[in-house]
């Protein structure tokens, strides 16, 4: 009898460790397959994909001029006043047509125009052609993939020779987000992540006909939709490649026991990772900018947001959200809940994390193995944030090139 004792207990460690460690299997609900945003009734979108061109000519004096009054109203020496400076006199429209080579389009998804960037060169030689949708970080855009996107289009211009056979090329979807710059906001009802995602994988599916697609999330909601996306649609996904995710307490529950911890430490962790920006309640000129570089240095853990980035490349960022006066639909959007359903359902397809050890919210490997359950990559990189894409942008290029290889 001791002997059939001691063997139930020995087979306890086994238990819990397959309890603790061995990830669950968790699908994803069924969602809506259509949605209408725009205004009336809902009516059949109009499929065309048109050129669009950024203008901007009342907008840009009354920026320049509300630039030069508030100079005096921040620090000697500030950051925010070198960026208050530098737009007082800064060419936008020269800016803009170097903006505007990007190739901009347009096209109706669920009542809404929405705004994308589609690079897609035409090549000589034979070349393996893959689609991939960037997602920018939050408080960011198109822009901050300005110098990623020419070498993920062109890599041999640049020095690199990417493929395992056929020379490995990239077709770049960078769209912006319904309520954020050239993208309209929702006229109809409020719009969520979750039909975020399903509208971007409209865009890549139905519009641009992509079969499969792989989808970089840049950090914050562009993390949180790529997962989305590749959640809710892994069968048009090739694989996934996600910078800083973010997992919610419905998304670690189990995690809890794995590290027996007190829950409520990890929920002030985790509340802390996830918590929604403050609202901007005053939306002048110089309450925006102080606004923006805030959210930028907290991202990066850095004060000297400078040796990150240009003057004239953050200048360009801030610009973009004043012309277009999208910040505040933006914050709706990033404060937006994402369902617990959608949290807690795992991932199946070929994912690759690449972690910051100075976010803040950093998060391991054994954390991440219960959600992403085909994990195949987990690289630690120094410095990230939302201006990751902007200062690091040869380095992303190679990583994710690298994944792609031998997906």
């Amino acid at each position: 009898m001791a002997w059939y004792s001691l063997l139930i207990l020995s087979t306890i460690p086994v238990f819990f460790y397959l309890y603790l460690y061995i990830p669950i299997e968790i699908e994803p609900p069924e969602i809506d397959k259509d949605g209408f945003f725009g205004m009336g009734d809902s009516i059949k979108d109009d499929e065309t994909i048109d050129p669009f061109t950024i203008k901007f000519i009342t907008q840009v004096k009354e920026m320049t001029r509300f630039a030069f009054g508030s100079i005096e109203k921040f620090e000697e020496d500030s950051f925010e006043r070198r960026i208050a400076s530098n737009l007082a006199k800064f060419n936008w429209d020269q800016h803009a047509h170097f903006i505007n080579s990007f190739s901009h389009y347009t096209t109706e998804i669920e009542g809404l125009s929405i705004h994308f960037v589609h690079i897609s060169l035409d090549y000589d030689k034979k070349v393996n052609r893959i689609p991939i949708l960037l997602l920018p970080s939050s408080f960011s855009s198109f822009w901050n993939f300005f110098k990623l996107f020419p070498i993920l289009s062109n890599p041999s211009r640049h020095g690199f020779e990417f493929g395992l056979k056929d020379p490995l090329v990239f077709d770049v979807i960078i769209p912006s987000y319904p309520m954020t710059l050239f993208s309209h906001p929702s006229l109809h009802n409020s719009i969520d992540k979750v039909s975020v995602s399903r509208i971007l994988n409209k865009l890549m599916t139905k519009r641009l006909s992509y079969s499969k697609y792989f989808v970089y999330g840049d950090g914050g909601i562009g993390s949180e939709i790529a997962s989305i996306i590749s959640t809710v649609f892994p069968s048009d996904i090739s694989g996934l490649i996600i910078h800083d995710p973010i997992m919610s307490m419905e998304g670690i529950k189990r995690q809890l026991q794995l590290y027996l911890l007190p829950s409520d430490s990890i929920q002030t962790q985790i509340d802390h990772c996830v918590s929604f920006p403050p609202p901007l309640n005053d939306l002048t000129f110089t309450t925006t900018l102080k606004y923006l570089i805030e959210r930028w240095r907290d991202s990066s853990q850095s004060i000297d947001l400078d040796r990150e980035v240009t003057l004239d490349e953050i200048t360009t960022s801030f610009s973009l959200f004043i012309l277009t006066k999208s910040l505040e639909s933006h914050i709706n959007l990033l404060t937006a809940p994402i369902p617990s359903s959608i949290l807690e359902a795992t991932t199946f397809v070929p994912t690759f994390v690449i972690s910051s050890r100075n976010n803040k919210c950093h998060i391991p490997r054994s954390l991440l193995n219960h959600k992403f359950l085909n994990l195949t990559r987990y690289d630690e990189i120094s410095r990230g944030g939302i201006l990751f894409s902007l200062s690091k942008s040869t380095e992303i290029a190679q990583k994710i090139f690298s994944f792609v290889e031998v997906c």
